[in-house]
C-alpha cells in the first residue's frame, strides 16, 4: 500500500473486514481504518465518513494514534532497532533510547524524527529520543545467542536518562 504498491487501500480494508476475528466489529473496524490511515489518509477519511455510524465520538483520533504508533514501529522493524523507554514522573515526557543494527549512514534519521514528532503530537506528550548504533563484532558460530542475550540484558537494565 506504499508508494510503489499496486494494492488499493480500500481493498486492504475490505480484506481485513472480511476476516474472521476475535475482535468485536467496532474494534475490527478501528484496526482496519488505522492500517489504511497509515498508508493513505485520504482513503481513511473517506472510509471513516462512510462507517461513522458504527463508531463512537473520538474514534477518529484513536485511529490516527494507532497509525502514528504503527508508523513508528515500522521504522524500528525496518532498521532492526530495539527501544527502551522511560517516563517522567508526571508522564508528560517520554524518553526513548533506540539501538539500531542499521549503519548510521543508512539510518533514516529524518524520517524517524518526523515519526517521533507526529507520535508525540498524537499522544499529547513530549518525546525525546537518542539513536545509538549497535556495533556487532564478528562472531564465531556459537556466540550469536550470547551476544543477543547480553544486548537484551543491557537494554532491560538501563535506567532512565536525561538530556
Amino acid at each position: 500500500m506504499g508508494e510503489g504498491s499496486s494494492i488499493r487501500p480500500e481493498s486492504v480494508f475490505s480484506l481485513m473486514m472480511d476476516e474472521d476475528s476475535t475482535l468485536n466489529h467496532r474494534d475490527q473496524l478501528l484496526g482496519s481504518l488505522a492500517v489504511v490511515e497509515l498508508r493513505k489518509a485520504r482513503s481513511a477519511n473517506w472510509l471513516y465518513f462512510r462507517y461513522r455510524s458504527m463508531l463512537k465520538q473520538g474514534n477518529e483520533k484513536l485511529v490516527v494514534k494507532f497509525a502514528s504508533i504503527a508508523r513508528f514501529l515500522e521504522i524500528l522493524i525496518r532498521t532492526e532497532s530495539r527501544v527502551s523507554l522511560s517516563f517522567a514522573e508526571a508522564g508528560s515526557k517520554i524518553s526513548l533510547k533506540i539501538t539500531s543494527q542499521t549503519p548510521p549512514e543508512r539510518f533514516p534519521q529524518k524520517i524517524l524524527g518526523v515519526a517521533v514528532s507526529q507520535l508525540g503530537d498524537k499522544l499529547d506528550r513530549f518525546i525525546e529520543y537518542k539513536v545509538k548504533n549497535a556495533t556487532n563484532p564478528v562472531l564465531d558460530e556459537g556466540q550469536t545467542d550470547e551476544v543477543e542475550e547480553d544486548l537484551e540484558k543491557n537494554l532491560e537494565n538501563e535506567k532512565p536518562f536525561d538530556k
